[in-house]
């Protein structure tokens, strides 16, 4: 930049009004923005434990369906080997 374009952001507008010098409020919107990148990033890791968490339990739900429908298999087996034939009684 030249003195003379420094000199105009300093310089007042025709309405009297200086220009803030834009370097800190740079600073400050990217302060700002790495702050906000920062939270976005840690909600993401928590949602992606909650999300392996949910899966982990979805996983051993269908586990535990499957071992109760194989049991459940296994009795009404059992009950019908304890059970007399209906037809073999006539």
């Amino acid at each position: 930049m030249t003195s003379d374009s420094l000199a105009s952001l300093t310089a007042p507008d025709r309405w009297g009004v200086v220009a803030a010098d834009p370097i800190p409020l740079f600073a400050d919107v990217f302060r700002g923005l790495m702050q906000l990148h920062g939270e976005l990033v840690a909600e993401k890791d928590h949602t992606l434990e909650l999300t392996k968490s949910l899966m982990a339990r979805r996983q051993e739900v269908a586990e535990l369906q499957s071992y109760v429908r194989l049991l459940e298999t296994r009795l009404e087996e059992a009950a019908r080997a304890r059970r007399p034939d209906v037809e073999g009684w006539r």
